[in-house]
């Protein structure tokens, strides 16, 4: 999948910027953005997997009901199969149909999360309630933008950050509790992650994505 490093400015002023997107929504995104930086999940990448998760949300508030769909896949990117040098996570509801094709051959659209160095120079830093953006130690700034199927990208709506939200904090617990010590498609470990989104009423489980069966799996 071919995204570009990073996102215009326009896209993430227009998400921190967006009226309808709850303040306590946008600092639960960069908490749970710099808590999975910190993880760094695609360091635990094999060279050649891609290993993607299956994510299942559960909704026990009506306030969550415009969550949609409740199933997707995660992709770690940073690893040489699933991204390069470009470092974040990408939630799509099918895989690409050969490894490293564009967003826009998708039948729906992408949610990602590209993380960037920042601030880089010359440029002002983006300020939300007048503070810079929270940043992770190393200095990575997480973007997050939606790729459409028609090839449009554009910031991410109340669903959508709330979803790219859960499939941070979900994924960063899959890996962080995962027994093997790379994730490789050839051998995945049986391992499942559920974690509650705190004040949002969504409950999102991870586990490997390998075989059809899982799609079937309903969170116990």
């Amino acid at each position: 999948m071919h995204l570009q490093s990073v996102p215009e400015r326009p896209s993430i002023l227009a998400f921190l910027h967006n009226p309808e997107m709850p303040p306590r929504l946008i600092e639960a995104f960069f908490r749970a953005a710099i808590e999975y930086a910190e993880e760094q999940p695609w360091s635990r990448l094999s060279p050649v997997s891609h290993f993607p998760l299956l994510l299942t949300f559960r909704l026990s508030t009506p306030s969550a009901s415009d969550l949609s769909p409740t199933r997707r896949l995660a992709m770690i990117m940073g690893g040489e199969q699933s991204g390069g040098d470009a470092l974040g996570l990408v939630l799509c509801e099918e895989l690409p149909e050969a490894p490293g094709s564009a967003a826009e051959g998708l039948s729906s659209p992408a949610l990602t999360v590209i993380y960037a160095g920042y601030p880089d120079p010359g440029v002002q830093p983006i300020l939300w309630r007048g503070e810079p953006l929270p940043r992770s130690r190393a200095g990575l700034l997480a973007w997050p933008t939606i790729h459409d199927v028609d090839g449009r990208v554009r910031a991410p709506r109340r669903a959508e950050l709330l979803m790219l939200t859960s499939g941070l904090l979900a994924v960063r617990c899959f890996v962080a509790g995962y027994p093997g010590r790379t994730l490789d498609d050839n051998d995945p470990k049986p391992h499942r992650c559920e974690i509650a989104v705190e004040g949002t009423g969504v409950l999102v489980a991870a586990s490997p994505y390998s075989i059809p069966s899982h799609v079937d799996a309903e969170p116990s």
